[in-house]
């Protein structure tokens, strides 16, 4: 072996040991992860979503697909302090309604009240026994939104002759009103018809008297 040769062996000897030495302290590859996400953050793919429904209803973070499917019941998410219609939405997704806006429109209407005075046969004079049933209900009448006054009469007797006696015995009753308290003119309603609408028989002196009356209706103030 000439000395020339000998030089060039120990020359690839030498860059061969280096390039092993180098090689060795390089750090070694890294497997990827089942785990890893290589698109898109994590914290950039997460978001609010309603968890279970009515009392249970809440709110949490989730990761998509994990996240349940918006539904048109899902609470909207967003600002937790978020107000609709006066309605305050906390974080846990429970609506709060202020007392102010509670719908009270839906109370019953208050019942009518209504008071018979009795008549004399063929009479249509307002006796004792009749105005102190109408000053007993001054403190419904004074109050009243409207009062409907109507004459009726016992089947005895001529139909016109009845009509004219109902008409002057609702009357009576409208002007005993109209005196005792002058502002609730406007409120009287005045109506009649003679031998009608019985509330008892006219086979005996005790039922046509009951029969002879003028009927009158006191309804309240409209609620609101």
């Amino acid at each position: 072996m000439t000395p020339q040769y000998q030089h060039r062996l120990i020359g690839l000897a030498i860059s061969g040991g280096f390039g092993l030495l180098v090689s060795s302290c390089s750090p070694p590859p890294v497997k990827p992860s089942a785990h890893a996400v290589t698109d898109t953050p994590v914290a950039a793919a997460a978001r609010i979503a309603q968890i279970d429904f009515d009392s249970d209803a809440a709110f949490a973070r989730c990761i998509p697909p994990a996240c349940p499917t918006r539904t048109p019941k899902t609470l909207a998410t967003g600002n937790s302090n978020q107000r609709i219609d006066g309605t305050h939405l906390p974080a846990h997704g429970q609506a709060i309604i202020p007392d102010s806006i509670v719908n009270t429109s839906a109370r019953p209407p208050e019942s009518p009240r209504t008071i018979t005075i009795p008549f004399a046969f063929a009479s249509a004079t307002l006796g004792p026994a009749a105005k102190a049933r109408l000053d007993q209900a001054t403190a419904d009448i004074i109050t009243a939104h409207s009062v409907t006054i109507t004459g009726r009469t016992d089947s005895t007797g001529p139909q016109a002759a009845n009509e004219t006696l109902a008409w002057a015995r609702a009357h009576a009753v409208r002007d005993y009103l109209r005196r005792s308290h002058p502002r609730l003119a406007s409120a009287l309603i005045v109506s009649a018809q003679g031998a009608c609408c019985y509330i008892a028989s006219n086979d005996n002196a005790s039922d046509r008297a009951l029969n002879r009356r003028v009927e009158v209706v006191i309804r309240g103030e409209d609620r609101p």
